[in-house]
């Protein structure tokens, strides 16, 4: 894993997770973003839960995948706090696999 600060410097490092963007504005905040995570739960095609490691901000920043292929939040599934409910007709089946990208 990298962090890359965003603003004046540009600053990596392989020994520190997450990415930094910060927007270089004096006294400006910054936004975290978590690349790749996996969210918890189980993975057998009958589990509609899963929950990410911290609350998207914005809720609309979460980029969820299965296998690959980006779904739609609020049409695939819903997201409440950090957990992740899919309705039944995507919920991930075993061997699928789920990787989830937000800011915070």
């Amino acid at each position: 894993t990298a962090s890359i600060k965003f603003g004046f410097v540009l600053d990596i490092d392989d020994t520190v997770n997450p990415i930094i963007l910060n927007n270089g504005v004096s006294g400006g905040g910054s936004s975290t973003l978590t690349f790749n995570e996996t969210p918890t739960g189980t993975v057998n095609g009958v589990n509609d839960t899963f929950t990410l490691g911290t609350v998207p901000s914005p809720s609309t920043s979460l980029m969820l995948f299965i296998n690959g292929q980006l779904i739609t939040q609020n049409v695939d599934y819903t997201l409440a706090t950090s957990t992740i409910t899919f309705v039944a007709s995507s919920i991930p089946m075993s061997g699928d696999l789920l990787s989830a990208t937000y800011q915070y």
